[in-house]
This record gives structure tokens, sequence and C-alpha cells, in this order.
């Protein structure tokens, strides 16, 4: 795939991620069950199911209901251009520690 990526993504309850942003990449949410938090939105999927989120904006996500959420997240520009994703100062000691936990 070279014009855009594609994932899918099943989000338990009580979950968020921590913040991050993109050099390049715009990202679509596309939420198929629950509720996510994306930044100050709210995404659900009846009333509001997508969302989108230009590159350089610092955000998480959150489900704060008490299903898993399933979404998938459509993210390119001008083309796919790999993950680009970036963490904010302040979030690296809590990303080394996820990471130390996985090994």
């Amino acid at each position: 795939m070279t014009a855009f990526g594609v994932r899918a993504i099943v989000f338990p309850p009580g979950i968020e991620t921590g913040f991050h942003y993109h050099d390049r990449q715009e990202e679509l949410y596309l939420v198929h069950r629950g509720t996510i938090e994306l930044g100050s939105a709210t995404v659900r999927d009846k009333s509001s199911p997508r969302a989108r989120s230009r590159a350089s904006t610092v955000g998480r996500i959150g489900n704060r209901g008490d299903v898993d959420a399933v979404y998938v997240i459509v993210g390119g520009k001008d083309g796919y251009v790999g993950r680009d994703g970036q963490v904010p100062p302040g979030e690296e000691q809590r990303v080394r520690a996820l990471h130390d936990l996985g090994s």
C-alpha cells in the first residue's frame, strides 16, 4: 500500500494512549463500536463516528466507556509516509517504561 495506511484497533475500557503527534501524517478515525475520546472530541459509533486529526496536533486517545472500543485509523499525507509518530517532550520516560514491560 503506497497511498495511505490503515490500522484496526480494539481498545479496552479505561485505557488511554500517551500523547503523540506526527511529522506529516494526518489521520481519520472511524469508530465501529463504543466511544473514544480523541483530544477534546468524543467520537461515538452511533452519533458521530468519525474525527480527523491534523499531523502536528499533540493528542491522545482514551476509552472512558464500559465496553471495548473498536476503531479504524486511516492515515497519510500525499501518499503513505510510514510510521512518523513522535513523542512530545516529557513523555519519553513513560514510553521507555512501556517498551521495557513488553521485553
